[in-house]
């Protein structure tokens, strides 16, 4: 059975719309959380990057109250993300691929922010701290280079728009062509005269069509065998 198109975007919009609110605040946690990471992480690097709080020992160095701020930024965060992806409706914004390098990007700015300009220091710098900002920007500078590099447009606007060029439409939505009409749209030796390259475009356009489901197993070999063989059966 053929699946309704203007049928099909209706219940993906009402789909999206009921979704909007769990989305929103969803996403609001993840925010949240890596907000309140990246701040109280400042504050225990302004006392130095370490403390302890409680045990039979008195620390030198007590823990600010906002201490525990921090891994429940952490974990509800995490969770909040997790959520945000299996509530969010298909055309939605789809931001979980960036949670990574946000979160090491911005934990790093701050190793690097406190390794120049050291509490306490009104000159030179903190090479410990240098050295984490590097291994943070790494950490999650390289995973957004390589996401960002095959495909930039491709991955922004999955991101973004919530669109996945790389899913062909459900076989419903192909429009229903008789099998002749099918079968001549695609391409033959006769599209390529440029040489094999032409070819290899016209073999490439053939597996769009059949992974799209405009063509049938056996409309797709034969029409295989005309690209191969110029145009003939």
């Amino acid at each position: 059975m053929a699946i309704d198109p203007a049928r099909l975007l209706e219940t993906e919009r009402r789909t999206a719309i009921r979704a909007l609110p769990w989305t929103f605040l969803t996403f609001f946690i993840v925010i949240l959380g890596l907000t309140l990471t990246y701040l109280v992480m400042r504050v225990l690097m302004t006392i130095g990057g370490s403390c302890a709080s409680g045990g039979p020992y008195a620390s030198a160095r007590q823990c600010p109250d906002v201490t525990w701020l921090m891994p429940v930024g952490i974990v509800f965060g995490a969770f909040a993300a997790v959520a945000y992806v299996l509530v969010k409706p298909a055309r939605a914004p789809s931001f979980f691929s960036l949670l990574w390098p946000a979160l090491f990007l911005s934990l790093g700015w701050n190793f690097l922010d406190f390794g120049l300009h050291p509490p306490g220091r009104k000159a030179g710098v903190d090479w410990g701290w240098l050295v984490c900002a590097i291994v943070f920007a790494i950490m999650g500078g390289l995973p957004l280079f390589a996401m960002l590099a095959s495909k930039p447009l491709a991955y922004l606007r999955r991101v973004f728009w919530g669109v996945d060029e790389t899913t062909p439409p459900p076989r419903g939505i192909m429009p229903r062509l008789r099998p002749a009409a099918r079968f001549e749209a695609a391409p033959s030796a006769q599209d390529a005269p440029g040489g094999p390259d032409d070819v290899v475009s016209a073999l490439e356009r053939l597996e769009r069509l059949r992974k799209a489901g405009a063509l049938t197993p056996e409309e797709y070999a034969a029409a295989k065998r005309r690209v191969l063989g110029g145009g003939r059966e």
